[in-house]
């Protein structure tokens, strides 16, 4: 039986409006408690009000905005507590898939994270950093052998992108974008020599470094 090639559907008006909508609240056009509603949403993308309503519950079902009846839609701020659980689904998912497929890991592996790793810290755009950070971690997981949990741990990131926004936007002088990343280099030395104490270590410092680097100075 033949292979049936996936073709990728275009996106409807619908994903558009949410791309859009998400992008301005990741800019800080929208800040944080701030509430927008349908007319001012029709007026701006130029679109009927089927899309928009259709993209806002999306957003509301993902808690980036919350429904206030016959108002509007206010922007949700992340808590501390919304970070820190986040960050303690993503350590123990990719500890959990990534130590026992630390085995699977070798020299082509290791070459495609160190090239990811190395484009991370030669970009100096913040959004093009976080994606390249992301990638590290989501590729790790596909490595193991397991591109479900890549592809669940992808959806924690997105929704910690959120959480970074705030952080920038409430910091007139952010860290430097290297510091985020200065634990990869520990993280690929212990899927070189597979061992399985320094990558933990490694892990759990890179992953809590979101807390350790942020949440200290912003929340």
């Amino acid at each position: 039986m033949r292979g049936v090639t996936s073709v990728k559907e275009p996106a409807t008006m619908k994903d558009k409006i949410y791309n859009r909508i998400m992008e301005d609240i990741l800019s800080h056009q929208y800040s944080d408690r701030e509430v927008i509603n349908e007319k001012d949403l029709v007026e701006k993308y130029g679109c009927s009000k089927t899309p928009i309503r259709e993209a806002l519950i999306s957003l509301c079902n993902e808690n980036v905005l919350r429904s206030i009846p016959r108002y509007g839609y206010e922007v949700v701020r992340l808590s501390t507590d919304d970070v820190m659980n986040m960050l303690q689904y993503r350590f123990a998912v990719e500890s959990g898939v990534i130590l026992p497929g630390l085995k699977r890991f070798g020299k082509n592996q290791i070459t495609a994270l160190r090239e990811i790793d190395k484009a991370c810290r030669e970009t100096g755009d913040v959004w093009e950093h976080w994606d390249l950070n992301s990638a590290f971690h989501i590729r790790m997981l596909v490595f193991a052998g397991n591109p479900f949990a890549g592809s669940r741990v992808e959806s924690c990131i997105n929704e910690l992108k959120r959480a970074y926004a705030q952080f920038c936007w409430d910091n007139a002088t952010p860290m430097p974008l290297a510091d985020d990343i200065k634990h990869h280099q520990d993280i690929l030395k212990a899927l070189e020599s597979h061992d399985e104490e320094l990558l933990m270590k490694s892990l759990r410092a890179d992953v809590y470094d979101f807390a350790a680097n942020q949440l200290e100075q912003s929340w």
